[in-house]
């Protein structure tokens, strides 16, 4: 069984504590979703965390944020699965970084 965390939408206190020692407890994927964080607010909650815990968390908005922190994936919403066009240009950018990343949809998940 693989236990997936999913942060509240808004931030609570103490949270960026909480989800550090839960990572370094063991926790294997941390998804980070903040629908109105605004991409530097993103960038500032993601440095909160040290580069290996970075290394598990998968985020639900600004999928070019994956390379720059190192993430583990991305999650795709459904509706933007439903953007064709929009969801393999997105896999195909970011198979160009040659790294091993996951697109997470809660339905499937997709490794390459």
């Amino acid at each position: 069984m693989k236990l997936i965390v999913i942060t509240p939408s808004k931030n609570i206190e103490n949270e960026h504590a909480i989800l550090r020692q839960m990572l370094d407890m063991g926790l294997s994927d941390l998804h980070v979703r903040k629908p109105t964080l605004s991409k530097a607010s993103l960038k500032n909650y993601l440095n909160e965390f040290t580069k290996e815990q970075r290394k598990k968390i998968i985020i639900h908005t600004y999928p070019g944020l994956f390379s720059s922190y190192q993430l583990k994936g991305i999650h795709v919403s459904k509706k933007k699965r439903d953007k064709k066009i929009w969801f393999y240009l997105t896999k195909f950018r970011l198979k160009l970084f040659r790294q091993p990343i996951t697109i997470e949809t809660f339905m499937v998940s997709t490794h390459f």
